[in-house]
């Protein structure tokens, strides 16, 4: 090969090792400007999460503020620290060993010659349902005028009115800290309201097939369950707003409805005419009481957790002793129904409530009427003894509220 063949050769090359190294950096340069785009938005994405998360921060700290502040202002008390949470994960079961703070409390027997106080009309149709608040001489209306209301029983003043449901409501009771409220019926929806704010928290709509004819809050605060004429009972996680369980067994409507005080079980009563214990994180039944021979209307805890008594269509009380597994007596109220019940503090008497417009005292260790109080003129539908055994709070189909001192 001439030395002029291997100039042109070398030549040759160089201008496509030039074309090559002219390529490579043009690669270069885009990779470095893609590098550079990338960071920019890096900062830019940080830039929006660093602020996301100061402006949640001070979005909870202006909740914890109001809430903080409300609940100074109401002097709830108790519980108040604990709320119920809009968003968020499944909450964790409650562990067994709760103390039922009742039980290291000495109470005297109410007094069953009460007489009625100054009774107000708090709707203008009959009052379903009725729930008083933990601490305070206040009570909640549920009423067939599609609202509910909350009243001071010391002057009868109206502290708030709500309007939302489509429907009757029968179903109503207090967070155990006071600051929200949940209720239902006809529309079988269920809606949790929020006093702080004065707005609906939640609702859980179209939860069961049929009316929604009881509710009640864990004492925990974050879990509802629900009892419908459909036959079912669900109960509804405040935290995550799930339903966590579904209790499946009465073949008829449920009722009656009440945690044990202070644990994880409940009972209702059906109009399958059973009534049933059940344990809230598994779903299903402890026990099964049967003897009553028409609807069952009611079924309640006594404060101390070992009695239930129920009653139904008949006008029948019983009273079971759920340690023995036993009947501990039926009595015979008369020939009407009866809709209502309510243990007294110390666990001496019974009161219920029925449709011949009267309230009934029944000795429990006697197990027989002591007396009968007059005053409503329409079936009594909800009754409550109040925290320290002083009076008895009723209310039914006339729409009026009564105190009974």
């Amino acid at each position: 090969m001439s030395i002029a063949q291997s100039i042109k050769k070398m030549k040759d090359l160089h201008e496509d090792y030039e074309e090559k190294i002219e390529e490579i950096q043009k690669k270069h340069l885009h990779a470095v400007k893609e590098k550079a785009l990338l960071k920019l938005e890096k900062d830019k994405l940080q830039k929006k999460v660093g602020d996301i998360q100061r402006q949640i921060k001070d979005h909870e700290e202006r909740v914890q503020k109001q809430i903080d502040a409300s609940m100074k202002k109401q002097r709830m008390g108790g519980r108040a620290e604990r709320t119920v949470q809009v968003k968020g994960m499944n909450t964790p079961w409650p562990e067994d060993a709760r103390p039922n703070p009742y039980l290291s409390e000495t109470f005297e027997g109410i007094n069953d010659k009460l007489s009625c106080q100054k009774p107000f009309t708090a709707h203008s149709k009959g009052i379903g349902g009725m729930a008083l608040h933990a601490k305070k001489q206040i009570v909640a209306t549920a009423g067939d005028d599609c609202t509910w209301k909350i009243w001071n029983l010391e002057n009868q003043e109206n502290i708030m009115t709500g309007e939302g449901h489509k429907d009757w409501i029968s179903a109503i009771d207090f967070h155990p800290a006071g600051s929200h409220l949940t209720t239902g019926g006809g529309d079988k929806s269920i809606k949790v309201w929020d006093f702080i704010n004065s707005t609906i928290a939640h609702t859980f709509a179209d939860v069961h097939t049929g009316p929604v004819w009881k509710l009640k809050f864990h004492d925990t605060g974050d879990f509802i369950l629900s009892a419908s004429g459909d036959g079912s009972v669900k109960l509804f996680d405040l935290n995550s707003m799930k339903m966590r369980q579904q209790f499946r067994s009465h073949t008829d409507s449920v009722n009656g409805l009440n945690f044990q005080p202070f644990t994880n079980f409940f009972v209702t009563g059906s109009a399958d005419k059973t009534t049933s214990i059940w344990d809230m994180r598994t779903g299903l039944t402890v026990q099964t009481f049967y003897g009553h021979l028409n609807t069952i209307n009611d079924a309640v805890f006594s404060i101390g957790g070992q009695y239930v008594a129920t009653c139904d269509s008949d006008g029948i009380v019983k009273l079971w002793d759920i340690r023995m597994v036993q009947e501990q007596f039926t009595l015979d109220t008369g020939d009407h129904i009866c809709h209502a019940l309510a243990f007294d503090k110390a666990t001496k008497s019974l009161a219920v409530g029925c449709s011949d417009n009267t309230i009934k005292f029944i000795n429990i260790e006697k197990g027989d009427i002591t007396t009968s109080l007059k005053g409503h003129d329409g079936a009594v539908n909800a009754i409550y003894i109040n925290h320290d055994n002083s009076a008895l709070y009723s209310t039914g189909n006339d729409g009026t509220v009564r105190v009974w001192k």
